[in-house]
């Protein structure tokens, strides 16, 4: 059987999904790079000739996409808070664009940030807690979050609100639900506007 040669920048990509799947599957210290090399086709001696290391591996496949899909999410939510739709309707679809980014931002942010403790720490402060803090900024500049809210801090909300979304992805990929973003999205916005009140349900699914 006669492989197909690849030029090598398709080869690269070859082996960027191999090892995304690879370092998914079994983490950063887990996984190998002769099993990177054998899901892309190639030897090792080839793989080592695209990347020179298995740290450069999940840079190029796990963290480069995982920063890549966190600036996604904040310029899809400034784009939603600058528009002149009413509050409600602007937080109802600043949580779509969370639901649905987060379901592909889970699974590479645990592997980036658990997989290997000391790396671990490393990324979070370099890719997890400036998206916070523009996110900070974007929102509460938008009005969102009230510049001087008696005990409370926005940084808190933001904080929260990113973790809400993060476990409600897990949960829907855990359980392999089909996901009903709108429906979450609607039952986020009560509980944002309403908390645990017995008020009537503003309707947005």
């Amino acid at each position: 059987m006669t492989r197909t040669r690849l030029n090598s920048a398709a080869r690269r990509e070859v082996i960027v999904a191999a090892a995304r799947s690879v370092f998914l599957d079994d983490g950063y210290s887990g996984a190998r790079t002769k099993l990177i090399a054998e899901r892309s086709g190639i030897t090792e001696a080839i793989l080592y000739r695209h990347f020179a290391s298995k740290e450069e591996l999940f840079e190029a496949s796990v963290v480069a996409p995982l920063s890549d899909l966190l600036d996604d999410l904040l310029d899809r939510s400034r784009t939603i808070m600058a528009t002149d739709d009413p509050v409600e309707l602007r937080i109802h679809r600043l949580e779509q664009a969370w639901i649905e980014l987060s379901m592909q931002i889970v699974p590479l942010l645990g592997v980036a940030l658990f997989s290997d403790q000391q790396h671990g720490q490393r990324r979070y402060r370099e890719l997890v807690m400036p998206f916070l803090a523009s996110m900070l900024e974007a929102t509460s500049g938008s009005g969102l979050i009230p510049p001087e809210a008696p005990g409370t801090s926005g940084a808190v909300i933001v904080n929260a609100a990113f973790g809400m979304n993060l476990m409600l992805a897990v949960d829907q990929l855990a359980s392999s639900k089909e996901p009903d973003v709108a429906g979450l999205a609607g039952q986020i916005t009560d509980l944002f506007f309403l908390g645990l009140s017995e008020a009537r349900s503003l309707g947005l699914r």
